[in-house]
């Protein structure tokens, strides 16, 4: 019974409550640290590609994980360089996508009207306006060009949305559809 009168058993008790509290936080950082490094290493987060790759059509192309193969090209029918994202394995695009992408290239200005056709419809329905400017910024080539398809990002930086994305799907040089989204 001294025990519980000496001030060293209580500085004791204390510590080892301390402790105890501090032990389930301490893992917590531990495992939200292990959870964020991992991410970052993987790609997840933006960090470092799995893969890189210099291709002939798409240029450098990087590959992130659970993404697809991601780069940069200068397309010529709109005069400066915009996003591509191309759907291929871990060895990067096929042939089929490299054609793809060279006759998008060589025809964008044959189906431009049907895409600005409904992009403009789309937003005279969504916000009554029917003045606004589109931007290309950015290609999608599907895993299987054959049956899948292609998509184009657009931009309008206007007073109603804001800068908007909006997402345009081209199949057999028909416009299919469209999306928008921040």
């Amino acid at each position: 019974m001294e025990q519980f009168n000496d001030a060293e058993f209580w500085e004791f008790v204390a510590i080892a409550i301390l402790f105890a509290c501090a032990l389930p936080f301490v893992f917590l950082i531990y495992v939200v640290g292990r959870i964020l490094h991992d991410g970052w290493k993987s790609g997840a987060f933006g960090g470092e590609p799995q893969a890189q790759v210099h291709d002939n059509t798409f240029g450098d192309l990087r590959l992130y994980a659970n993404s697809d193969w991601d780069g940069e090209i200068f397309f010529a029918p709109v005069s400066k360089s915009v996003m591509i994202s191309v759907d291929a394995p871990h060895t990067g695009p096929s042939e089929e996508q490299r054609e793809l992408a060279r006759q998008i290239e060589a025809r964008y200005d044959d189906v431009l009207p049907a895409i600005l056709k409904l992009l403009h419809e789309y937003v005279a329905s969504s916000f009554d306006a029917v003045d606004w400017e589109f931007e290309l910024v950015a290609l999608h080539i599907p895993a299987n060009p054959d049956s899948q398809p292609w998509s184009a990002q657009y931009t309008a930086n206007t007073d109603y949305d804001g800068d908007m994305g909006y997402f345009v799907d081209v199949l057999q040089w028909e416009a299919l559809g469209i999306a928008a989204g921040d």
